[in-house]
């Protein structure tokens, strides 16, 4: 009797927490179908276009002005820091004065580079994520 009764209560247990595994994996499922309604609303409002226009206006504003502004004769002006000379060891003189230089044509700096090369993983990392 008393084996049947630690059985029972084994088998009792045994199924208790397979029913509790089955509700964890229904909630489960019903988070995975709510995030995915959400993810294709928004889907539907135009992600698409937002994401277009945030590239065509990044790159116009980073290469696209710039490089024209540079054939009809916009000055371009560079800052520069330029350390001024030192005497007696360093102990006279020494500091860092800014300059301005006016150059001609495109600059092409570190940052456009960086720019470009976040936009480009942004958007195409967006689409190889469908």
């Amino acid at each position: 009797m008393g084996v049947s009764s630690a059985m029972g209560y084994i088998f009792r247990f045994m199924a208790e927490a397979r029913k509790s595994k089955d509700d964890a994996f229904k909630r489960l499922i019903g988070t995975q179908e709510a995030s995915s309604k959400s993810a294709d609303s928004a889907a539907q409002r135009g992600g698409v276009w937002v994401r277009r226009f945030l590239v065509v206006s990044v790159v116009l504003a980073v290469i696209g002005f710039p490089f024209i502004a540079a054939f009809v004769q916009v000055p371009t002006f560079v800052e520069v820091n330029e350390r001024t000379r030192e005497w007696v060891f360093g102990l006279i003189g020494g500091r860092d004065q800014i300059a301005y230089h006016e150059i001609n044509g495109y600059l092409l700096v570190k940052e456009n580079r960086t720019v470009l090369l976040a936009l480009s993983s942004f958007y195409f990392g967006q689409a190889a994520g469908k």
